[in-house]
């Protein structure tokens, strides 16, 4: 079994956090626990193999870069 946690700094993590809720849902290979602390999005993984952890991390992080700069273009 493979284990990552990774923090992300961001503005509304509580709200980037509360967006990807629906997306959850446990794969067969992964499962992702998000939560918010401190302004900080805190994602644990958890795969059976490397290049599911691959897949979900880079899955993950794609989509909380994408929720970070929509933000970011709501305060301009």
């Amino acid at each position: 079994m493979y284990k990552a946690i990774i923090e992300v700094e961001a503005d509304d993590a509580e709200a980037i956090v509360i967006s990807l809720e629906p997306d959850l849902d446990d794969a067969e290979r992964f499962k992702v626990k998000l939560g918010s602390e401190d302004g900080k999005i805190v994602m644990e993984f958890e795969a059976t193999d490397a290049a599911a952890m691959r897949a979900a991390i880079n899955s993950y992080l794609k989509l909380v870069g994408m929720l970070a700069d929509s933000n970011m273009e709501d305060k301009k």
